[in-house]
């Protein structure tokens, strides 16, 4: 709030530059009331009651180019602040989006990193809704931009993290992820290397016929963070290390059973320390 307290103390000085009068040398009282009037305007109390504003909404018009998709248009919002008054809990934000395509595709996305007050609890994840359409060249480094065939699938993903702090700026807790697709389309007229018209995703012999169906992949397991950046959404300093163990299986609705390790340190932008 620098700004309005800067502004602020211009207009009480340019108030008092005028305010100033030319006092007659016989007169020390009349001289005096030109001090007086002189000074700097106190700047005007607040009610006790008013407190600062603890949450930002801001609307972001989202548009894009890509060669699968043609022009993309929609709207996002974010939601950034603090939900306490507790100035030592970094900023959370809450961001939303939705756009569509020339083309038809969509996207209805939710995504979240909310600290409670204290931060006492770390919240992360997201929930998105894809319509899509995307190049399939094949499996491989001898795959052919002739190859192209066009993909079409819905995808959705449900993304949650709930972490404990075990320590300052270091949390323990689960994540649960499920992926879902479905209703895959493959438009015809696709043309192979050697001119047969068929799409190549159909006759890649490496892709199997289960993989070409509508699949589920649902996955529980630990997760640890060790986060000291500032400003999550855009830090400027600190550091983050992300690690987690996802067990895969038929009990928790997935078709497919294996375990995913993953680890994870973001580089920040340069000359961030």
């Amino acid at each position: 709030m620098r700004f309005p307290l800067a502004a602020l103390a211009l207009a009480g000085l340019t108030f008092a530059a005028s305010a100033q009068t030319t006092a007659r040398l016989d007169s020390a009282t009349t001289a005096s009331s030109a001090a007086t009037s002189a000074l700097p305007a106190a700047p005007p109390k607040l009610p006790n009651d008013v407190k600062p504003k603890r949450l930002t909404i801001l609307p972001i018009p989202v548009i894009f180019y890509q060669a699968e998709t043609g022009l993309g248009y929609g709207l996002g919002g974010l939601l950034s602040g603090r939900f306490s008054d507790d100035t030592l809990t970094r900023p959370s934000n809450i961001r939303a989006q939705y756009w569509q395509t020339q083309k038809k595709q969509s996207l209805i996305q939710l995504v979240h990193t909310v600290y409670t007050p204290g931060e006492k609890f770390y919240l992360n994840g997201e929930i998105s809704a894809y319509d899509q359409l995307l190049y399939y060249y094949g499996i491989g480094p001898k795959s052919q931009s002739i190859d192209e065939s066009e993909t079409a699938y819905k995808l959705f993903i449900i993304n949650q993290r709930i972490q404990k702090a075990i320590a300052p700026k270091v949390f323990f807790g689960a994540q649960y992820r499920f992926t879902g697709i479905r209703d895959i389309e493959i438009p015809t007229g696709t043309v192979d290397a050697q001119g047969t018209n068929v799409n190549v995703f159909l006759r890649d012999p490496r892709v199997t016929p289960r993989e070409r169906e509508d699949t589920h992949v649902s996955g529980l397991g630990p997760v640890f963070t060790y986060d000291t950046r500032d400003v999550p959404l855009a830090a400027f300093r600190g550091n983050l290390v992300d690690a987690s163990v996802m067990f895969n299986g038929s009990g928790l609705g997935s078709d497919y059973r294996f375990v995913r390790y993953q680890a994870r340190c973001p580089p920040l932008p340069a000359g961030v320390f």
